[in-house]
């Protein structure tokens, strides 16, 4: 069943400003990157990644989906109206729980919003430290946002 599946979700830009809206409370949260292939290296065989479909009418689903809930689920959970195709989202579907990675590194950088707490800043490039994660930090003048590095990382790599 749907409750049964967790959901991660993922976009493609960290520059959009929709999405600093609408998911980072207004330019008060931060933005993860992630190593995509680390990430999907290290995904265990029951779960999916799927890019969404933006569609304009909910999915169809067949009785013989009834055999396979999972398969019912995924198919459900992998669209999404129209109206979000801005979003540029990808989901990884899985057994609900902690899906873990060992000891690889797939966070690359963090995207601080322009209105983040300056004590949860300082307390995540704390915990950072001596790490490769680049951090960044968002500026905003007019309609224009850029993102200035902030740590030694960020500093030294600009790949």
């Amino acid at each position: 069943s749907k409750s049964d599946i967790g959901i991660a979700c993922f976009t493609e830009s960290y520059e959009d400003v929709l999405m600093w809206t609408h998911y980072a409370g207004n330019y008060t949260g931060i933005c993860l990157s992630y190593s995509t292939i680390d990430l999907v290296r290290g995904l265990p065989k029951s779960v999916h990644l799927v890019r969404l479909a933006y569609v304009d009418e909910p999915p169809t689903v067949y009785p013989s989906h009834a055999k396979n809930s999972d398969c019912a689920a995924v198919r459900i959970l992998s669209q999404k109206k129209y109206n979000w195709a801005y979003e540029r989202e990808w989901r990884v579907l899985g057994p609900v729980g902690v899906v873990g990675f060992g000891n690889v590194q797939i966070v690359k950088d963090i995207y601080f919003g322009s209105r983040v707490d300056l004590h949860q800043r300082e307390n995540i490039l704390a915990k950072i430290e001596g790490t490769k994660i680049r951090a960044f930090m968002m500026n905003v003048d007019g309609y224009k946002h850029t993102f200035r590095p902030i740590n030694a990382a960020a500093r030294a790599r600009k790949d």
